[in-house]
């Protein structure tokens, strides 16, 4: 029965005209679970899925949830010129559902065809179902809205489908859906974002539409914050494109945007606005921190003034916006040009640290591992130099005791971040020879019994493995400690001593 092509039209035959439908239905999602890949696509080719697009216009959600499995199995296995040629019209219907599984099966099929080269001078004619697809990203529903967004997105990558998607009888839709409420006019500006972003005639074509100078204005207002703030991150990842960011900074968003963050005073309401302004310069500089610092140096060193605020939440967000552009060999480089600032930054983070409430200091913990860590293939003399002496400037005193003390403690996410930071220091030398002075140390590392769990076991784990992979320990610890290590790391992380070797071990 299961590659019987006759059966299963018969089956369908029998929906057709209302005899046992969910009954029918229930047969034909169990026997989909008996054919195979070659024959579900025979299947697909010779049947006629209308008939169970038919179904879902119906008010008992079982049978609308069989027709849709269905529809799920059978849909993929068409070309999408033939989805498109055959089921078109339904569809378009079936984005009108006010069921949301019905829509969200219809646009991944609608994403899938999308992706087809050989469809781009065909989408055009596609004018209703790219309208019904628009009125998606305004649903109530996130997870439709974003597969909408997703299918727009996607158009907006083919130069053929730009002129489709801004047409004015598409911008008409963007604007309706713009007016239902803050929610959806942000899914709008999300979808231009992304088209901007992909090339340059995305974003000449996104600017012509207008929503993309009415976005920028969204940064430049000062009456709403929250708004002000969400713009600001959706354009980030147009600032992380050289054309995008040669648009910003030619319609002077970047400069408004500087100089909101240098003339601002913790105490002032713009000040609500700056960790979203930080946020934005960090990513940037991460990605181009030679152009940063030197265009908005300004902003760099408020950046660094921030990170002593007495506001706690400005502070933190300062110090891991420093710890993010700390992230590149080049970012560290940049953030060393600004002399005994980083020195100050890392004793504010060992404060954090050794002071502040246990849920507060996973984050500096992990700003502390991305402004140390250093990856073998950029290590040079002077990043190491450099990387030692952030970290001996943390404190006076041992800093790798204190993160071993911080390993020890009963919280999960703290054990893994003090885990993160001695990971980094193990591929460095200067790490591996603090890991090996401090006292108890590779003892620790080495106990597989402690952890609360596999996820710390792990980690901790890791830390050996990294050391036993550098081709620098085994002349730090010596030859007798550096193979210790390796036996460890050949029985991996979970191994357990056998009770008989025990015996043995405590007889002799």
């Amino acid at each position: 029965m299961a590659a019987d092509v006759g059966w299963f039209r018969q089956t369908l035959s029998n929906i057709s005209n209302e005899i046992e439908v969910i009954n029918n239905l229930s047969e034909l999602k169990i026997a989909l679970t008996s054919v195979n890949t070659m024959q579900i696509k025979t299947l697909a080719l010779n049947l006629d899925l209308g008939v169970i697009f038919d179904c879902l216009n119906s008010s008992d959600n079982h049978q609308i949830e069989l027709g849709c499995h269905i529809l799920e199995e059978l849909l993929p296995c068409l070309e999408p010129a033939v989805l498109l040629n055959k089921y078109g019209v339904a569809m378009h219907r079936a984005l009108a559902h006010p069921n949301e599984t019905v829509k969200q099966v219809v646009l991944t099929e609608m994403c899938r065809a999308v992706k087809d080269s050989d469809l781009v001078s065909r989408m055009g004619d596609q004018q209703a179902l790219l309208l019904s697809v628009v009125e998606c990203v305004g649903h109530d529903n996130m997870s439709v809205a974003k597969i909408a967004i997703s299918f727009l997105v996607w158009m907006g990558q083919t130069p053929s489908y730009l002129g489709t998607l801004l047409s004015p009888q598409l911008l008409q839709a963007f604007n309706a859906v713009k007016k239902k409420n803050e929610t959806t006019r942000f899914r709008v500006f999300e979808v231009i974002v992304e088209v901007s972003a992909i090339s340059s005639p995305g974003l000449e074509a996104c600017h012509n539409s207008g929503l993309l100078t009415e976005l920028l204005n969204e940064t430049k207002q000062k009456s709403d914050i929250l708004t002000k703030l969400t713009a600001i991150e959706l354009i980030t990842k147009l600032a992380l494109t050289h054309h995008g960011m040669d648009y910003l900074e030619k319609y002077g968003v970047t400069d408004a945007l500087a100089q909101e963050i240098v003339g601002c005073g913790d105490g002032s309401l713009e000040s609500l606005v700056i960790p979203g302004i930080m946020k934005f310069f960090g990513n940037i500089a991460q990605f181009w921190p030679r152009d940063i610092f030197e265009k908005y140096s300004k902003v760099i060193g408020a950046i660094f003034e921030f990170s002593n605020s007495a506001d706690a939440n400005l502070a933190a967000i300062a110090l891991e916006t420093i710890g993010y552009v700390a992230t590149t060999p080049e970012g560290k480089l940049c953030l060393n040009k600004h002399g005994d600032a980083m020195s100050s930054v890392m004793r504010k983070l060992n404060q954090l640290i050794t002071s502040a409430p246990a849920e507060v200091r996973v984050r500096p913990l992990n700003t502390i591992a991305n402004i140390i860590g250093l990856e073998v293939i950029d290590q040079t003399s002077e990043l190491l130099q450099l990387t030692e002496k952030w970290y001996l400037s943390l404190s006076e005193t041992n800093p790798t005791l204190s993160f071993m003390n911080i390993c020890h403690l009963p919280f999960a996410e703290l054990r893994l971040a003090g885990f993160l930071i001695l990971q980094k220091m193990s591929i460095q030398v200067w790490g591996q020879k603090h890991v090996l002075n401090c006292p108890g140390l590779i003892e620790f590392l080495m106990d597989r019994d402690v952890e609360p769990t596999l996820e710390c076991k792990t980690s901790k784990f890791q830390i050996v493995e990294f050391l036993v992979g550098s081709n620098t320990t085994e002349t730090v610890f010596g030859e007798i400690l550096y193979k210790r290590l390796v036996d460890f790391v050949r029985d991996g992380p979970c191994y357990v001593q056998a009770l008989t070797e025990v015996a043995i071990e405590g007889a002799a």
